[in-house]
């Protein structure tokens, strides 16, 4: 029953992708936070490596639960396996701190303006994304769930599940299992991924969302 009905809806399988990040802080101060940040992802059974990014983003924390995060990111992305193309994004996430402590939940909603490649017309996404992890010294697990919404239609659902593990000093070593489903035209694709990040600094709970 659960084949026929993944037929139905069209998902079909991607191979395990490997995403992996560094996030390094440039400045800390009483409410604002500077940080850069690079990304590389393989594909073809981590053979290809198709997609990568280096960006910079500041955070000012308005008070002990509100906050605002702002950047931007330069990508080269090469989908069709010919070339690799830019692509720029502006980004702006207003964030919640709904249960402070040890036990994190944190809800945001992520805007982007998109200069795609191949000099497509610039559109805007939305991403709202509750998080919710264990914060301590040590080995913790963490989840997240995010949609995407992208010229009025919802393009795409991520979830992410693993373990960080954080210093006394706030940086952090994270590995997790991403899964997601894609729109593809009238159908859905899914998407696999193992994700590992390196982040130096305190900076664990102020990373955008890729």
């Amino acid at each position: 029953m659960l084949c026929a009905l993944a037929l139905q809806l069209g998902i079909q399988a991607a191979d395990l992708q490997s995403w992996n990040s560094l996030d390094f802080g440039l400045y800390t101060g009483k409410r604002v936070r500077w940080w850069g940040t690079t990304t590389i992802r393989f594909k073809d059974h981590l053979q290809s490596a198709y997609d990568g990014y280096v960006g910079s983003f500041a955070r000012v924390a308005l008070n002990s639960r509100w906050g605002m995060t702002a950047g931007y990111l330069y990508r080269q992305v090469n989908p069709d396996r010919t070339s690799h193309r830019a692509e720029h994004r502006l980004i702006a996430t207003p964030s919640f701190l709904l249960h402070p402590g040890r036990t994190r939940v944190e809800a945001a909603m992520q805007y982007e303006r998109l200069k795609p490649i191949d000099h497509a017309p610039t559109y805007n996404r939305y991403r709202p994304r509750l998080v919710l992890e264990r914060v301590r010294p040590g080995l913790s697990p963490f989840l997240s769930t995010e949609g995407m919404f992208a010229k009025e239609q919802f393009q795409r659902s991520r979830n992410m599940a693993g373990v960080r593990w954080h210093s006394e000093q706030g940086s952090m070593i994270e590995i997790g299992y991403q899964f997601e489903t894609i729109r593809s035209g009238p159908a859905w694709i899914s998407r696999h991924a193992i994700r590992t990040s390196f982040v130096i600094g305190d900076l664990h709970h102020l990373r955008h969302a890729d």
